[in-house]
């Protein structure tokens, strides 16, 4: 695991998309780590294009460490978070949460949609605020069918994501 140092100057940024195929070698690492992880490897099967695609549609933010190197990153289209992923090696250390309190605070994001079959995901959101709207319903995730909740942020000005 490394640590990361946090600075007065902050490590998140926008990225251009001449940096994406960075984003998708970290998404597919994150991705394959948790979700194979978790006898969830179906989820997994997006192909390298659809993923270079669908960043180059989102709006993105990415934690970089002092070397430069994205280890995280958010992509948000319009108030959907549409990604969020952190490398294995960074996890736990309080990216996504930061990557996830610049989506809500600064770029308006209000709302992701899940699979119900990710525990993980849905306790990380719900621990930073997000509350289940309505019933479940079939879409596409990752490019295969699911069954989806829908989370969407409840906005306590001057609360910060971490203190939930």
């Amino acid at each position: 695991m490394f640590a990361v140092t946090h600075t007065l100057a902050s490590p998140i940024r926008p990225v251009p998309a001449s940096e994406h195929a960075e984003l998708v070698h970290v998404w597919e690492k994150s991705e394959f780590e948790l979700l194979s992880g978790h006898g969830m490897a179906a989820l997994y099967g997006c192909a390298h294009a659809v993923r270079r695609q669908l960043l180059e549609v989102s709006s993105v933010q990415a934690y970089y460490t002092a070397r430069g190197r994205p280890v995280a990153f958010v992509a948000l289209a319009e108030a959907q978070v549409v990604l969020l992923d952190v490398l294995p090696d960074y996890r736990n250390q309080g990216l996504g949460t930061a990557l996830l309190e610049r989506a809500v605070g600064r770029l308006q994001a209000s709302f992701v949609e899940l699979p119900e079959a990710w525990p993980a995901a849905l306790a990380f959101y719900r621990g930073r605020g997000f509350r289940r709207v309505g019933p479940s319903f079939q879409g596409l995730f990752r490019g295969r069918p699911q069954t989806l909740l829908r989370l969407e942020h409840t906005h306590e000005p001057g609360r910060s994501l971490r203190s939930r």
